[in-house]
């Protein structure tokens, strides 16, 4: 990941395991991965009836924090921010229906998420790609990570592209990540700070 220094941005977050519309009651609930760098996150859920709204971390199920939204109607929200960083990888939203019930009720609710996280610095391109941007970008560069077994070395290339008014200085982070697609998780390796000035 190739962050820009104090700036961020709002990024929505794409659905796995389940659609975004899931029917109620029902057990199969979307989950979203978050990645590094993010501060805050915010979910929604719009439903055929009144709905409660469960978000949480479900990295390996632990689903913590695991925080109850707030509801009005048919609508409900819920929020959890840092500092300093979330946990990266896979977070949940669970819409259910809201009671009380006299018979039996059904509906669906459709969910959405969006990660305040550091702004990627898109005039910096590597050559394996950045997995975070692949996933909130649509004109991100392809992935291609570079895969090492106990006591292998690799190399990876950063290019800057600089764009912008003359003078302008730029400062950022480069991190070194990993990520595992058995957990969809990942760790910052290495932080490298960088700055230029666009001549």
């Amino acid at each position: 990941m190739v962050s820009l220094a104090n700036r961020s941005e709002i990024d929505s977050l794409a659905p796995l395991f389940a659609p975004p519309t899931v029917p109620l009651p029902g057990t199969n609930v979307p989950n979203f991965l978050v990645p590094t760098q993010t501060d805050a996150v915010v979910g929604a859920a719009e439903g055929t009836q009144p709905i409660v709204l469960e978000m949480g971390y479900g990295e390996l199920g632990e689903g913590d924090p695991d925080v109850l939204g707030v509801s009005q109607g048919n609508d409900a929200a819920a929020s959890f921010s840092g500092p300093p960083e979330l946990s990266n990888g896979t977070w949940f939203l669970a819409p259910s229906l809201r009671g009380p019930f006299d018979a039996p009720a059904s509906g669906s609710a459709t969910v959405g998420m969006a990660a305040r996280m550091k702004a990627f610095d898109r005039n910096a391109d590597s050559t394996t790609g950045d997995w975070w941007r692949v996933l909130i970008d649509a004109n991100a560069p392809n992935f291609d990570p570079l895969q090492l077994s106990p006591g292998q070395s690799g190399t990876i290339t950063v290019t800057f592209a600089p764009q912008g008014a003359k003078n302008e200085k730029v400062n950022g982070v480069l991190y070194v990540d990993d990520f595992s697609f058995r957990t969809l998780a990942g760790n910052e390796q290495m932080a490298f700070p960088y700055s230029y000035k666009i001549k």
